[in-house]
């Protein structure tokens, strides 16, 4: 385990919460929960980046991302599959109750995790500034005519 132990408490978050006659138990069912977010996660993460990039351009041209929006969204798919790649580390340790992969990895850990919150954080942020202006564009200008206003014509039947 890394050396981050200040007045006996361990800043190491992953260590599991659950002790007591339950432990195993619980450590299972959480263990099915993990594992079950990370493979469904997994899954979704490569079937969208593959769906992605499997669009073609219309005339049947080569295949690549369309515009901000694709870049976008592809960058969401690769923060969320960098951080659900610590999935499989946090299981172990849970289960062990130590960290035998050495202090470098121990903050590799620490910086993939934070790497992937900040990037799916700003990737959604980007894309939803770029959908604003986007629909920003789409208003009229004030210059523009005003549409006319039927109130106030007359009808006759």
């Amino acid at each position: 385990m890394p050396s981050g132990v200040a007045n006996g408490t361990h800043l190491f978050p992953f260590f599991s919460d659950f002790k007591g006659s339950n432990r195993v138990l619980l450590s299972s069912l959480e263990t099915a929960v993990l594992a079950s977010v990370f493979l469904l996660a997994l899954a979704a993460n490569l079937s969208g980046m593959r769906r992605l990039l499997a669009k073609k351009r219309k005339g049947g041209g080569p295949r690549r991302l369309r515009g901000a929006s694709g870049c976008l969204v592809f960058n969401l798919f690769c923060a969320d599959l960098i951080f659900i790649l610590a999935i499989p580390l946090i299981l172990v340790v849970r289960w062990t109750e130590s960290w035998h992969l050495g202090e470098p990895a121990c903050h590799l850990l620490f910086y993939l995790i934070s790497l992937g919150g900040s990037v799916a954080i700003l990737s959604l942020a980007a894309l939803s500034l770029e959908r604003l202006v986007s629909i920003v564009r789409l208003r009229p200008s004030a210059t523009a005519p005003a549409p006319p206003d039927i109130s106030d014509q007359e009808y006759s039947v």
